[in-house]
C-alpha cells in the first residue's frame, strides 16, 4: 500500500477533527444565535462536510500520485491552505465568535476550493467532480453565515 493513501486521509482526519472539536466548543453559543428558517439541521451539516471531506482525501491522493503534473506542488499547496483555511473558519466563528472575520475568511477559502476545481482538471475531470460538492457548499455556507450576521447585529 502507497504511503500516501493512509497520510493524507490521516492528514484530512486531522482537520475535520479540529474543526469539529472548535466547533462543539462554540454550539452553546450557536444556539443562543438567530439563524435563518433555511438554516440545515445539526446533522445535513455533520454529513455533507463528512462527505466532502472523504471526497477532498480521495481528490488530494489523487492529485499527489500523478507524477507527472508540473502542478503537483502547486495544488498541493493549496491542499493544504485549504484545510488550514477550514479550520481557521472554525476558529473565527465557533471559536472566537467572530462573524465578520470569519466571513472574510470564508471567502478566502472559497477562493482556494475554486482555484482547486479548476487546477485539479489537469490531474483528471474525475479529481475536479470530487471537489465539486466543496465548491458548491461553500458558497451556501458563505450565505448563511452572512444571514446570521444580519439577523444577529
Amino acid at each position: 500500500m502507497k504511503l500516501s493513501y493512509v497520510v493524507i486521509p490521516f492528514l484530512v482526519l486531522l482537520v475535520a477533527v479540529a474543526g469539529s472539536w472548535i466547533t462543539e466548543g462554540g454550539m452553546l453559543w450557536y444556539k443562543s444565535l438567530l439563524l435563518p428558517s433555511w438554516t440545515p439541521p445539526g446533522w445535513v451539516i455533520s454529513v455533507v462536510w463528512s462527505v466532502i471531506f472523504v471526497l477532498f482525501a480521495w481528490a488530494a491522493v489523487l492529485t499527489w500520485e500523478k507524477k507527472r503534473n508540473n502542478r503537483r506542488k502547486y495544488l498541493i499547496g493549496l491542499f493544504i491552505l485549504n484545510g488550514l483555511l477550514n479550520v481557521g473558519w472554525s476558529y473565527l466563528f465557533f471559536g472566537v465568535h467572530n462573524l465578520a472575520a470569519s466571513f472574510g475568511e470564508m471567502m478566502i477559502l472559497e477562493a482556494t476550493v475554486l482555484l482547486l476545481l479548476d487546477g485539479v482538471r489537469s490531474v483528471g475531470k474525475k479529481v475536479a467532480y470530487l471537489i465539486l460538492p466543496y465548491a458548491l457548499w461553500v458558497p451556501f455556507a458563505t450565505l448563511l453565515t452572512y444571514e446570521i450576521i444580519r439577523l444577529n447585529s
